[in-house]
């Protein structure tokens, strides 16, 4: 990663010089893999391809962790592990289902982090707000009251 990374930003920068602005930014990486020997090229763009794959992998599996372990084990909780087990198991194939249908009502990746980022915004900083006013008048059920 460490050395990763800051070699595809030159090369993005480099391929966006090389081509102009007849590329939009973006596409500057794949369009400089292409006129760079193909064994690096493939090494890069399969390297980029790993990242985006491990990012989305960890952020569905985290998701259904969270809710097979404290959710399903709220409402049930003499469950065995393989309960549990089958819970996140399904809890993945509904997330991904239900990231895919988002993904079709938004433009672009950027679109959907900034929608999420919002509401992650608004509804945890009224709550830290409070808390860093007023420390001595929060609950610990503050933050989840609706009024």
């Amino acid at each position: 990663m460490i050395i990763l990374l800051p070699t595809i930003a030159v090369l993005g920068y480099v391929g966006r010089l090389y081509f102009g602005t007849n590329i939009k930014a973006a596409q500057s990486m794949l369009a400089t893999a292409t006129i760079i020997p193909w064994y690096i090229g493939g090494l890069m763009m399969a390297a980029a391809v790993a990242f985006i794959i491990t990012t989305g992998d960890s952020y569905l599996l985290s998701g259904a962790t969270n809710l097979a372990t404290d959710v399903y084990n709220h409402f049930k909780k003499d469950a065995t592990d393989r309960e549990v087990l089958r819970a996140t198991q399904w809890s993945i194939v509904i997330f991904g289902a239900l990231a895919l249908g988002i993904l079709k009502f938004f433009p672009s990746i950027l679109a959907i982090q900034y929608w999420s980022y919002t509401i992650v915004g608004a509804g945890i900083t009224p709550a830290l707000i409070g808390c860093i006013v007023c420390p001595d008048k929060v609950s610990k059920w503050g933050g989840s009251s609706p009024w």
